[in-house]
């Protein structure tokens, strides 16, 4: 074992020019590898942080048969009673708000496109989302009106 370790180092020291440009091209490419490891653990954890602060939170409550064709976003299959599911999670003291999504279709001079839609309940949603932070001092947010129906 000895032999080999002096032999290692006569060789290294022996051709300084080349171990000089090996130890720095391993350098850049671990280098490299620890930067794009923590770029993409922190892309993760982003995309993680923000589906909670604007699109799901902790928990999402569906009914079974929404559930069930969950990729058409059907209005048809909403809970019948969202106040009361409202009222059992809020004596938990867990923050809640209702949201409802569904599909619909932009229309403009070209053609259309499918789109994704969400109703909020906007006195509730700041309770749970960072919506309201997220939009600027000149954006609009929405506020709360009687139901038009």
């Amino acid at each position: 074992m000895r032999f080999l370790v002096a032999l290692a180092w006569k060789n290294l020291s022996r051709h300084r020019r080349r171990t000089a440009i090996t130890t720095t091209a391993i350098a850049f490419g671990i280098a490299v590898f620890i930067w794009m490891d923590a770029f993409l653990l922190g892309a993760e954890k982003d995309s993680e942080r923000n589906i909670m602060w604007y699109e799901t939170g902790s928990a999402k409550i569906l009914d079974a048969r929404y559930r069930e064709e969950l990729e058409q976003l059907p209005l048809e299959h909403s809970i019948d009673d969202p106040a009361s599911v409202v009222r059992g999670l809020d004596v938990s003291s867990e923050r809640v708000t209702r949201r409802i999504t569904f599909s619909g279709e932009l229309f403009f001079g070209e053609g259309s496109l499918p789109v994704r839609l969400v109703g909020i309940d906007p006195e509730t949603d700041e309770n749970v989302f960072r919506l309201r932070e997220t939009i600027g001092e000149d954006g609009r947010y929405l506020e709360p009106e009687p139901p038009r129906c």
